[in-house]
């Protein structure tokens, strides 16, 4: 066999497996997008629920603004909370609002091992006493 023989075999094996190996990864990644809609619909029933408003009224009443923050879900628990952007006067809520969080449970559970990100906008008026 001549050496450019097999360079070009080499070539052709190296291919394949990297298509099969992108084929596995693919079939692995599920439907990403259900969930995705899944957890926005029930993080936008959470900010406008009475648990958030209890928690908001007995802490922080005056608070009002934004917070854009990711959120790593595993199982059917918040892992951790990233805030991206926030507007929100007293900052310290931003820290007890990150706690609340990571106490709130889906009606979905991921997969086991598997990990999703979603990026929410919560906003916040002032409620008045």
């Amino acid at each position: 066999m001549s050496i450019l023989f097999r360079r070009k075999y080499l070539l052709l094996l190296v291919l394949v497996d990297l298509l099969l190996f992108l084929q596995v990864c693919r079939a692995q990644s599920g439907d990403t997008t259900a969930t995705r809609q899944q957890a926005l619909a029930q993080l936008e029933e959470f900010s406008l629920g009475e648990k958030l408003n209890r928690f908001k009224l007995k802490h922080y009443p005056e608070t009002q603004g934004h917070i854009t923050a990711d959120l790593v879900i595993k199982g059917r628990k918040v892992e951790t909370v990233f805030i991206v952007e926030s507007t929100v006067e007293p900052m310290m809520f931003n820290n007890a609002f990150s706690n609340f969080l990571k106490d709130m449970d889906f009606d979905f559970k991921l997969p086991k091992g598997e990990r999703q990100k979603i990026r929410y906008t919560f906003r916040f008026q002032a409620i008045k006493k």
